[in-house]
């Protein structure tokens, strides 16, 4: 009764910090990549995954939630049926990273610090066999924050001044559930898909003897629609302890119904008593109806698996933005691929040694961006590393013990070469917790 109390505090204060991120980071964010497609994708990836290189497609956990392939629910914490209740498991997740995007023409260095919110997801063991598993969750997918500015000289006397800004995001609101029959694990991933984009490009021409009128170009768009995605976990049996995992999830294409307020206008910056107030409205339209394609994502991977030892696995996944619509126009965005491998080790599991209990993890990737410059995708990569740091107090069943863990990944990549103006290097630090407690305990009477 005190871990329940213990457990349910700590995830009520985690829910509290995850919500103030989720308001006060979105701002933060500074990148001129997330001016295409439907902006920087945000990594919602569960952070022990992370850690390997991001391979997630053929791992299922007992401890962990893996909202990347439905299929793992089924593995949800469960103790063998002998009576001490199953786990439940709330996470939650968030990343602290640093970009610094280099320009080679103009030359220049420019850096950016932001907090991004990752998940935040509850999953349950609902089988008495251990074999059926639910997760809800909320996933942020993608995120728009940019200001560019540009000048040009017209003619000997005039030049213009034109202002690019943009901000908005895009999230998933999830309900799933897995499970397992035999050495086949299958699940559905469900919800609401949802997103907001705002984008101003203000335009001011400068004379040294006249004085032009400012233009203003605004449009909002919001969108959403229900989404699907399904995920297979196939087990291949070595031995007692070793298993290999082969697993697959396709995503499936959506027309996210969008609704647009749409202005052109000219207004008088230099006013000062009302700066920025509106002359002349040349074009207003309210409530545009319109359609986004979000394009499908197939992901496949294997896993090699020592049972509470070492992990070794690799993944390929790729996204169909060459699809790509928004409001039947295309972007600058190239259908994409990424190759993930990684290590996981624990020394000594269950040892009286605390650092032979964590889980120490290794990995890297590779792969092209969806974002295409003169066509071609972006290049991009990055090393891995991870930590699984188990606390104190521990849940006790008749199999093993599970832990309340805190994960850390760190990644460290680039996206871009030579052959593009912009090229920008990021460091990436995730924390992740997870919190678990015993439900539906059944209590044994003398």
């Amino acid at each position: 009764m005190q871990l329940a109390k213990a457990t349910i505090r700590n995830a009520s204060i985690l829910f509290t910090l995850t919500l103030y991120i989720i308001n006060h980071s979105q701002a933060q964010t500074n990148s001129p990549y997330s001016r295409y497609g439907l902006g920087d994708l945000v990594n919602h990836s569960p952070i022990f995954a992370r850690g390997m290189g991001g391979i997630s497609t053929a791992i299922s956990s007992a401890k962990y939630i893996n909202a990347d392939n439905p299929a793992s629910y089924a593995s949800l914490g469960f103790d063998g049926g002998k009576g001490n209740g199953n786990l439940l498991d709330f996470e939650v997740a968030t990343e602290f990273n640093s970009l610094t995007l280099n320009q080679q023409n103009p030359l220049g260095k420019y850096n950016s610090k932001n907090l991004i919110f990752n998940y935040m997801q509850l999953g349950f063991q609902a089988g008495k066999h251990g074999n059926w598993g639910f997760n809800l969750a909320l996933q942020p997918y993608a995120r728009e924050n940019y200001k560019i500015s540009t000048s040009q000289r017209l003619s000997i006397n005039d030049s213009a001044l034109t202002v690019y800004d943009g901000s908005g995001g895009s999230y998933r609101a999830m309900l799933g559930t897995g499970y397992k029959k035999g050495n086949l694990s299958f699940g559905i991933n469900t919800g609401y898909f949802f997103g907001k984009k705002t984008t101003t490009t203000n335009l001011k021409l400068i004379n040294d003897t006249t004085e032009y009128y400012e233009s203003s170009s605004n449009t909002n768009t919001s969108y959403g629609n229900f989404f699907v995605q399904g995920g297979v976990i196939y087990d291949i049996k070595l031995s007692k302890k070793e298993t290999i995992h082969i697993g697959a999830t396709y995503d499936i294409q959506r027309k996210l119904n969008g609704l647009q307020d749409v202005e052109r206008l000219v207004y008088d910056n230099d006013n000062a008593t009302n700066p920025n107030s509106g002359i002349d409205s040349i074009f207003v339209i309210k409530d545009n109806k319109g359609t986004i394609i979000k394009p499908s994502t197939l992901a496949i991977g294997i896993v090699y698996e020592k049972a509470n030892d070492i992990t070794l696995g690799i993944d390929f996944a790729t996204t169909a933005w060459d699809n790509y619509r928004f409001y039947g126009n295309t972007d600058a965005v190239k259908s994409d691929y990424v190759i993930k491998a990684g290590v996981q080790w624990i020394p000594a599991y269950l040892s009286r040694n605390y650092w032979s209990n964590v889980t120490y993890r290794a990995g890297a990737n590779y792969g092209a961006d969806y974002i295409a410059v003169s066509g071609k995708a972006l290049p991009v990569y990055a090393f891995t590393l991870g930590l699984g740091l188990p606390v104190k107090n521990n849940i006790r069943t008749d199999n093993s013990i599970v832990q309340p863990v805190i994960n850390l990944a760190l990644e460290m990549g680039k996206r871009g070469n030579n052959a593009v103006n912009l090229r920008e290097n990021f460091v990436k630090l995730s924390l992740g917790v997870a919190l678990s407690d015993i439900w539906f305990f059944r209590r044994k009477f003398d």
